[in-house]
């Protein structure tokens, strides 16, 4: 969704300036906020969230291409 305010602000001419907020915005949910010691808490207390990790995408869904 924040992606989104940077594609409707490009008609602007200054609106270019507004793609530092989704890269902020993906920085801080992947890595400034609490989800990176969340993801060290799992792996050591959860034997089977290795494997959950492995199968789900950590922020933008992937699209099943493999039959099961």
């Amino acid at each position: 969704m924040w992606f989104g305010y940077f594609l409707f602000a490009l008609q602007h001419p200054w609106g270019w300036l507004t793609l530092f907020s989704p890269i902020y915005v993906y920085w801080f949910m992947g890595y400034g906020s609490a989800a990176p010691g969340n993801e060290r808490h799992m792996r050591k207390t959860r034997p089977d969230y290795e494997d959950y990790a492995r199968r789900v995408p950590g922020m933008f869904p992937r699209l099943p291409f493999g039959g099961r």
